[in-house]
């Protein structure tokens, strides 16, 4: 009996047998099962980054449409913003490429009577088109502030 355990887990002397063998084993398989992981979080992240950018892509793509139907609607691309009798920028092009866009409840929502950050309009602000933002861009307080 005593040799049959000698054979089956080593003698415990010489550091040698299947116990041995079983560690390193889990070691190669522990190693392998890291590189795994680290080659398919690659691979995961690579495919996010690919579909990010071929969200922005497309709404980039939108909104040179929106852009080329104001045109030929108007005979004009938009001016970048409209001034009031001062001469102070008080809306941007993107409201008024929001009905090409497919935004006319948005667009009938706002208020050309009131700056863009008047009181009716900033609580528009959160109905942005998904358009005007790019994912990989992150969204921040400063940047919604200054959007018009």
């Amino acid at each position: 009996m005593r040799d049959h355990l000698e054979q089956v887990c080593g003698d415990g002397k010489t550091g040698h047998g299947p116990s041995r063998r079983r560690r390193i084993v889990l070691v190669v398989c522990g190693v392998g099962l890291v590189a795994l992981v680290g080659f398919l979080g690659r691979a995961i992240q690579l495919a996010r980054q690919a579909a990010v950018h071929s969200a922005c892509t497309c709404r980039l793509a939108q909104m040179q449409v929106a852009l080329h139907n104001y045109h030929y609607e108007h005979g004009h691309f938009p001016p970048a913003y409209l001034t009031d009798d001062e001469g102070t920028p008080i809306h941007s092009w993107r409201v008024l490429i929001l009905p090409y866009m497919e935004e006319d409840e948005l667009y009938d929502a706002y208020s050309f009577d009131e700056p863009w950050n008047g009181p009716n309009n900033i609580r528009l602000a959160n109905r942005m088109p998904a358009g005007f933002h790019c994912f990989s861009e992150p969204e921040s307080n400063s940047r919604r502030k200054r959007r018009r």
